[in-house]
């Protein structure tokens, strides 16, 4: 199978990227994730966070429990799966076709 095998480089790293060659379909890609990215899921996990005490004491306040236990809890959620994006410094896709 042919492929094209290529490796680049983004600021001070090498990055590496496979194609097949008879349809171009990508075989393995490493992508940069650029700082600004990472900042922005810095912000919406703070944001997430903040909104989840907020929401917490609402629901303490006013004896909501969907406030008290789901709402903070799906918030935390989101900022957690923000805090494990912005962690990334490179994003890896790998697809592998089999052909039959």
């Amino acid at each position: 199978m042919p492929v094209y095998s290529c490796s680049y480089e983004y600021g001070d790293r090498a990055y590496r990227f496979m194609a097949d060659a008879s349809d171009s379909r990508i075989l393995y890609a490493e992508i940069p994730v650029e700082a600004r990215f990472r900042t922005a899921t810095l912000a919406g996990a703070g944001s997430s966070f903040a909104l989840a005490a907020a929401s917490f004491a609402l629901g303490l306040a006013y004896s909501l429990p969907g406030l008290v236990l789901l709402t903070p809890l799906a918030l935390a959620g989101v900022g957690a799966y923000c805090l494990y994006k912005a962690s990334a410094r490179e994003v890896v896709v790998k697809g592998f076709f089999a052909k039959s």
